[in-house]
């Protein structure tokens, strides 16, 4: 099956979401490890591409060199050393990327990050392999120390369980892979992918409706992970404009890395966090009402968006006396896909309207009150009234 070049022509809208994903999700990792004092941190990108389109468009290889020069002051501060890792197999994409990282080093606002280079706190390892070739020779680093890695095919050959199972081995790696879920969808029965590693239901996947085809072939992939892992994935839907419907999968084993990633795909997208439309319209959100009125009692259909579906699944969970705490309230919003504002709003309002108590004001669903620094932990119990 033939594999179109996204560089050919300049990067479409779902491209730019996506790269823009990713640079968000850098954003908020590389500080967060910098301020641990780490002294060696990897970021990796295995398809790195020509680092801009025809356009001059940047790509992910140049967003996350932006973002590592941002964080200039703390690196220094700290100590760190950044190693960016950049492998693009096409001897032709491989020139021009360094091209690329060439003109954006030496552009007038990227002072800082010229520093970082020169004096040897930021390594630039631009590569020319297989990838199986680059992935073996760092994976020992993978391993034990801070790592982000951006899977950004062109297909799904790479996502297989051999890969996955290697992340699970990894103390502190977060990934972001990128699948073409449709393709997957339209040819799980070619040979080519039966090939794949990937012991999945692909009926499950063809009967999928379009636009929920990547959180299904994500849902399937959750199933196969050992009944042990630790590894939570996560998935982002992007419909391109032909409307085939491929995605990033985001897989982290920390609570924070689930948190920073879902803070980046609200952002992205306020009404859903999961896509780059309005894939709720795939499924049945709707609940029927009935309106009272001098006509008499009319039946009327609402649709539900997915954070009230949400909300009202938490609330339900806290009068069952399922949810006791802000502990219990956090992973299972995390859980959800939702970020902890949507969490605060419900309990606040609870309390408001006296269904629920909590002593305080705020109920305290934070990553920092529930796992973060020992002093800063806060315990706060929900009582039904």
């Amino acid at each position: 099956m033939p594999i179109k070049d996204l560089h050919e022509k300049p990067f479409d809208g779902a491209t730019l979401t996506k790269l823009k994903l990713f640079e968000e999700y850098a954003k908020a990792w590389i500080p967060t490890f910098v301020m641990q004092q780490n002294k060696e941190i990897y970021i990796f990108d295995f398809f790195a591409g020509s680092g801009r389109d025809k356009n001059g468009e940047w790509g992910s290889p140049i967003r996350i060199l932006r973002q590592v020069g941002i964080q200039s002051h703390n690196i220094q501060k700290n100590g760190a050393t950044i190693y960016l890792v950049l492998n693009e197999y096409k001897t032709d994409k491989f020139r021009l990327l360094q091209k690329a990282i060439e003109e954006f080093i030496h552009l007038e606002e990227n002072r800082e990050l010229r520093r970082l280079v020169s004096s040897q706190k930021v390594h630039i390892l631009v590569r020319n392999q297989e990838i199986i070739e680059v992935f073996s020779e760092y994976y020992p680093k993978m391993l034990t120390l801070p790592s982000l890695v951006y899977m950004d095919q062109n297909g799904v050959k790479f996502l297989t369980l051999d890969y996955l199972k290697k992340f699970e081995e990894c103390a502190f790696m977060d990934v972001l892979y990128f699948i073409s879920s449709s393709h997957y969808q339209r040819f799980c029965r070619q040979p080519e992918f039966r090939e794949l590693n990937l012991p999945i239901n692909t009926e499950t996947i063809r009967s999928a409706t379009r636009g929920r085809v990547h959180e299904v072939l994500v849902e399937e992939i959750r199933k196969i992970l050992p009944s042990t892992t630790r590894i939570r994935l996560y998935p982002f839907s992007l419909k391109k404009d032909n409307g085939n419907v491929h995605g990033v999968i985001f897989g982290a084993k920390h609570p924070r890395a689930v948190d920073k990633f879902l803070h980046a795909t609200w952002k992205l997208n306020e009404q859903n966090g999961s896509a780059n439309y309005d894939i709720e319209e795939e499924s049945e959100n709707i609940q029927q009402e009935w309106d009272f009125s001098m006509a008499g009692e009319v039946s009327v259909k609402k649709k539900v968006s997915k954070i009230e579906k949400f909300q009202e699944s938490f609330q339900n969970e806290i009068l069952a006396r399922k949810i006791k705490n802000n502990k219990d309230a956090y992973f299972f919003t995390l859980n959800c896909g939702h970020i902890p504002a949507h969490a605060k709003n419900v309990l606040s309002e609870m309390k408001k309207e006296k269904k629920i108590d909590f002593e305080g004001r705020s109920p305290f669903v934070t990553y920092d009150a529930v796992l973060g620094r020992t002093n800063e932990r806060k315990t706060v119990e929900f009582k039904v009234l």
